[in-house]
């Protein structure tokens, strides 16, 4: 009965450090999408910047 008790633990430990694994992968992965997504917004905006300075210049 207790090999079975401990067996139930370990189980119930492995389950819980995988979630805990699972879920910090997601945050992870929703942190990069957020911060990759704000810099590609920013370097479309410099580039528009550039190009109407270009625009200008050419004028």
């Amino acid at each position: 009965m207790l090999i079975m008790g401990r067996a139930s633990a370990t189980f119930e430990n492995w389950q819980s450090e995988w979630l805990q694994l699972i879920f910090q992968a997601v945050q992870l992965l929703a942190a990069k999408h957020v911060m990759f997504r704000a810099g590609a917004r920013d370097l479309e905006r410099i580039e528009a910047k550039i190009d109407h300075l270009i625009r200008k210049a050419s004028e």
